[in-house]
């Protein structure tokens, strides 16, 4: 018997967030562990599809197929079957048993049989070796399954049974739900290592973050160009303007072949191209530079604005690219926005290469300081160029590495010096979405007296 349960209240306080659809294929008896620890992951909208048997869990997975857009599942050996027998195309996984919910299912079992032996199978041999450790259980005898029993049911069963006929334990910890209705069923003690919610929210929030990226990387991208004359720019002749077309159109077809996308003509002053979110990203340096608009400029003559937009479907990512042509027109030319699916803005882009600032208006005692602690005049052009234009002294190693064009173990060590010359302090960190490290966030005090230096000047 396959249920439905529905997942009103989850669903609406995610409602609020950037929702990803969770199909949750879990065990009837494990909804409500799944249920309290959505409450902590507002940005999973779950679909629920509950089984009681094991045999009705591919079926559970199936019905989830087309409409989740990440698929979790409750016990490991219903994701191993899911994996081996139906085409999953979006990011799945199972809840990670050898945490919160391994440590519960050993306390119960302490409490009905204290100073026995035990057998377990689902938590890796190293993972439950080393937590037996860490308990201080050293008399007392653990008896891991191997992975390779673990494909056969009937095989799990009786490595528990065996364990405890021939006096070696006194009972069986189990991941698996059909597996502990069975040794119940023949008499051998088990206790089954049920999702705890701590380990439900960790495994929810990896596969939301996993979905996410997916989403965005496969979003769709529609880029606006307009073209304008230059302001001290003669118009071509009649043949001349038909050459020239001919050439923009091949500069502008070359730049839309680098994203793998298409590219055609709106009208005689516009040109579109469309691409993927992922290849955008990637040419673009993470949607900070199109060096577009110099090559047009030196090539043709014409100033350039660009609008770009990003989105789930081709009409609402064209929609974004005019709100973002707007926004370029209003800046400017040579200028470039975009508009992302959450109509969030980024911008301007850097459109041209990097200006170069005149050192000679920053303070000599000021420059020296920053020569003697590793400041080469071009890092401190790029330094204070950005400065000026974004109005933010604060860093992370990776951005800095990016801006100055170094590698990050380079960054790491002017950082260091940096900091040892009281021009660099740390301000707080960076926390990724999913997994990963925090980074360290820097702020370049030195930039900002700079800059006042160059104001009163």
């Amino acid at each position: 018997m396959v249920t439905n349960v529905s997942g009103r209240a989850a669903a609406a306080e995610a409602s609020s967030y950037a929702k990803v659809k969770v199909g949750i294929v879990c065990h009837e008896t494990a909804v409500p562990d799944f249920q309290a620890a959505l409450r902590t992951v507002p940005a999973a909208v779950p679909l629920f599809q509950t089984y009681r048997y094991r045999d009705q869990a591919l079926e559970a997975a199936g019905k989830l197929a087309g409409e989740a857009e990440a698929l979790l599942f409750s016990e490991p050996d219903a994701y191993r079957s899911a994996q081996q027998l139906i085409a999953m195309s979006v990011p799945s996984g199972c809840v990670a048993l050898s945490g919160t919910s391994f440590l519960r299912a050993l306390y119960k079992a302490e409490r009905k049989f204290a100073g026995t032996g035990l057998s377990v199978d689902t938590v890796a041999k190293r993972q439950a070796e080393q937590l037996w450790t860490e308990l201080g259980e050293y008399s007392r005898p653990l008896y891991c399954c191997d992975e390779d029993v673990m494909a056969d049911p009937a095989e799990v069963v009786d490595f528990h049974r065996c364990l405890l006929a021939q006096g070696h334990t006194g009972i069986a910890l189990t991941g698996m739900r059909h597996v502990a209705d069975e040794l119940s069923r023949i008499g051998v003690p088990s206790e089954w290592i049920a999702p705890a919610g701590q380990d439900v929210a960790v495994s929810l929030s990896h596969l939301v973050s996993a979905a996410g990226m997916q989403s965005q990387s496969s979003q769709i991208v529609i880029g606006i160009v307009r073209l304008s004359p230059a302001a001290c720019e003669p118009e071509p002749s009649a043949a001349g303007a038909k050459e020239r077309e001919r050439d923009i159109r091949r500069t502008l077809a070359s730049f839309a072949e680098s994203l793998e996308g298409e590219f055609t003509q709106l009208n005689s002053q516009e040109y579109m191209f469309v691409t993927l979110r992922r290849q955008f990203e990637h040419v673009t340096h993470g949607c900070r530079k199109i060096p577009l608009a110099k090559e047009v400029e030196r090539l043709f003559g014409l100033s350039l604005n660009i609008g770009v937009g990003f989105g789930s479907t081709a009409r609402h990512a064209g929609a974004h690219a005019r709100m973002a042509l707007a926004r370029s027109l209003q800046a400017g030319s040579g200028t470039g926005f975009i508009v992302r699916e959450d109509r969030g803005v980024m911008g301007p882009l850097e459109m041209t290469e990097p200006p170069k600032l005149d050192l000679t208006l920053i303070p000599p005692d000021r420059l020296r300081r920053a020569e003697r602690a590793g400041m080469s005049a071009a890092y401190l052009s790029k330094l204070m160029v950005d400065v000026i234009r974004s109005g933010e002294t604060r860093y992370t190693a990776d951005e800095l590495a990016e801006l100055l064009g170094v590698t990050l173990r380079t960054a790491h060590r002017l950082l260091v010096l940096w900091m040892d010359d009281k021009m660099a302090t740390i301000v707080g960190e960076q926390r990724p979405a999913g997994k990963g490290r925090p980074k360290q966030i820097f702020n370049l005090v030195f930039l900002a007296e700079m800059t006042k230096g160059m104001v009163s000047a």
